[in-house]
């Protein structure tokens, strides 16, 4: 991070249109009414136009770099770009308490719109700390520089004050506002200090090379990546030895101050204490990497979630043949994340995570925040060893059947934090919505409610209501019981309700909650047309939480972003790999998504048809045949060839014939190709076949 002077660029003149002065006054009608009587709908703080005037500005501003942790950054081509230094709503403190309505204000004010990368965008979330009170409504200016920020401002403070930098890539706070912000961006995130340390290697090379002939603005200059970095170790180049001697002392003493913070911040557990609220909702953790080792049928399975979906949280989309581990995976990171409390209980329905090879199986979880944690199963002594003995995370678990509850089937009790016998145990039913609805305060209730609308994308006007029978859900002025309506609504909110009680504490904006969700087969009970929008309505409905599901429907990728999807694809009878090079889903019919290596079908024509193909590519994908086969071979492609022409001349024949040895090589070798992205040896393989084939 470093100082940016925000006059250098002008405020973007769309910030000041009548579009923009309309979306500032129905912000300040919606907001000038208390929460408590306000309609059950979340105002839209998006902004629907500009991004392209933005991006521009906010791109010069920062110099193409995120304003925090000074990665490049696109402002060009991505729309999740734009950070609000103070948050617009649920702004978090770092006493865990939430200001539910600071800043809405100040959503479209120029001086509050960083530029950041989705990483630090996501890890700081509407986390804004201060030190002194937090200032009144509508404040602006010095009023809200008397708050005091712990959360370094680069456009206002000088972050080398704050911050130091070594050159293995880590920084250290030299102050608690130092400190503070480093916890709440993350700034010492894997990917993040392994990136400043090449950078810093980069550095010294570079240094050495140019001798006198470049000048320090080059090597330092406000344009170079991680260019607080490079100013600190220009620093210590520069200095003689004493004042290196006294940097390195400096630079230890803030290393050590540090990790002693840290190792602070981290040590809490689920509890209802303030104390303990305060250090759980300090910093954001998300699963960055999963690893399974010896866990079922997973000899050895790493999985890696790389999201951009901006300041929201990450998404993973689990695709694969039945039997290919996708449930045992989210079945390892529920028991993991559950804790020692929940091992016993949950041990019974955990059949699918013993090792079926010898030894101990282990599983293993990275956070965002760059914590690991560990669990050993050894099977021969029964035994279950983690690296961490409190509840220390809030997971939420939903099987594939999610039975609704009824007179004889009642959901079992369960601690808040971990909310997982439905994903263990199919004939366990969903926790009573219409129970747990008519218990909350009215301020609860209408936050829920508006929840429950996004998720079910219904109308402004439409409400829940409270009755003396249940729960009412009132459309165009009809009222109905949400018992009586289908049970695709039902399980949906049933689903909404289940994750709400485990995730939202009782002063919290549902939409700052955080968590991990985990949901096997997605599209179950869901009509196409919902299964369509499901992952949006989840992600609008609850944006601050992980969602890591798993689904055979097609329809439900609708709505992911670039690396939300990952393919498992079983090799063996206790191998599982995950599928290499998968192509973007954007613009793709159902038709096409099922024939992509996301489903991996052939195509979506008969099965016995089906089959021919698929020992036409098996063959064509072995390097060498026999006789038996190369006859088989010359069968199938005269077959193929009538079902699906392969060209009407022989030069197209030629083409076609190599276009599907290369597909079937690419299968075998558990590679995708993206039609829309051909590799480009496969392009002048093509164009030399064609130029032969003249």
């Amino acid at each position: 991070m470093i100082h940016i002077d925000r006059r250098r660029v002008p405020e973007p003149l769309f910030l000041r249109s009548k579009e923009l002065q309309s979306i500032r006054k129905s912000a300040q009608r919606y907001f000038s009414v208390a929460e408590s009587d306000r309609r059950q709908v979340r105002f839209d703080f998006g902004l629907q136009f500009g991004y392209v005037e933005l991006g521009e500005a906010l791109g010069a501003l920062f110099h193409g770099k995120c304003a925090y942790c000074e990665q490049p950054t696109d402002y060009v081509h991505r729309k999740n770009f734009l950070d609000r230094f103070r948050p617009i709503r649920g702004a978090l403190g770092l006493d865990g308490h939430v200001a539910v309505d600071h800043y809405w204000w100040l959503a479209f004010d120029w001086e509050n719109m960083y530029g950041a990368c989705s990483r630090c965008n996501r890890a700081k979330g509407s986390r804004f700390p201060v030190e002194a009170q937090r200032a009144a409504t509508g404040a602006r200016g010095d009023a809200l520089l008397d708050e005091k920020s712990l959360l370094l401002d680069p456009c206002v403070d000088f972050p080398e004050k704050h911050l130091i930098f070594t050159r293995d890539g880590h920084v250290s706070g030299l102050t608690p506002q130092g400190q503070h912000t480093i916890e709440v961006l993350a700034l010492n995130r894997i990917e993040l200090v392994s990136l400043r340390s090449k950078e810093a290697q980069l550095f010294f090379k570079e240094m050495a090379a140019s001798g006198s002939s470049r000048s320090a603005s080059e090597l330092v200059g406000h344009r170079r990546s991680f260019a607080a970095l490079r100013r600190c170790l220009a620093n210590e180049a520069a200095a003689n030895a004493n004042e290196r001697q006294t940097l390195a002392k400096k630079s230890k003493n803030a290393k050590d101050k540090q990790a002693a913070y840290d190792a602070e911040r981290r040590d809490f557990h689920i509890s209802s204490s303030q104390e303990q609220v305060a250090l759980e909702r300090g910093r954001a953790r998300y699963i960055e990497r999963i690893k399974l080792r010896n866990i079922g049928m997973h000899s050895n399975l790493e999985l890696k979630v790389v999201s951009e979906s901006g300041g929201n949280a990450p998404w993973l989309m689990l695709l694969g043949e039945n039997g290919a581990g996708k449930s045992t995976l989210l079945k390892a990171v529920a028991f993991l994340l559950a804790g020692p409390s929940e091992w016993q209980r949950l041990g019974a329905e955990a059949g699918a995570l013993l090792p079926q090879r010898k030894g101990a199986g282990e599983i293993e979880i990275t956070f965002t925040d760059g914590e690991t944690v560990t669990l050993q199963i050894d099977a021969e002594a029964m035994r279950v060893h983690s690296s961490f003995t409190e509840p220390r995370y809030r997971v939420i678990g939903f099987g594939a059947t999610r039975l609704l509850p009824n007179a004889a089937r009642r959901p079992p009790h369960e601690p808040a934090h971990a909310r997982l016998a439905n994903l263990f145990d199919p004939f366990c039913p969903l926790p009573d919505a219409t129970a747990w609805l008519s218990k909350l305060g009215e301020l609860q209730f209408k936050r829920a409610s508006a929840t429950i609308k996004t998720l079910l994308n219904l109308r402004d006007a439409s409400h829940l209501e409270v009755c003396d029978t249940g729960i009412l859900l009132v459309e165009r002025k009809i009222p109905q019981d949400i018992r009586e309506l289908s049970d695709g609504y039902q399980t949906v909110i049933g689903v909404a309700c289940a994750i709400m009680a485990g995730l939202v504490g009782p002063d919290q904006p549902v939409e700052t909650a955080e968590g991990i969700v985990l949901i096997d087969e997605l599209g179950n009970h869901l009509h196409p047309s919902w299964r369509m929008r499901i992952v949006r309505s989840l992600k609008r409905a609850f944006p601050r939480v992980q969602f890591i599901v798993t689904t055979h429907e097609p329809l439900c990728l609708r709505g992911l972003g670039e690396g939300e999807i990952a393919v498992m694809r079983r090799v063996g009878p206790r191998t599982t790999i995950l599928l290499k090079d998968i192509p973007p889903i954007a613009g793709m019919l159902v038709d096409q998504i099922l024939s992509s290596p996301h489903f991996g079908l052939d195509s979506t024509m008969d099965p016995d048809t089906a089959d021919m193909l698929d020992e036409y590519y098996r063959l064509l994908a072995q390097s060498k045949h026999s006789k038996k086969e190369q006859d088989r071979l010359e069968t199938l492609a005269h077959l193929v060839g009538r079902i699906r022409p392969l060209g009407d001349t022989p030069r197209e024949q030629i083409l076609m014939r190599a276009i599907d040895e290369r597909l079937a090589r690419a299968s075998r070798e558990h590679r995708a190709i993206d039609p829309g992205a051909l590799p480009p040896d496969f392009m002048e393989a093509l164009q030399e076949i064609m130029e032969k084939a003249r």
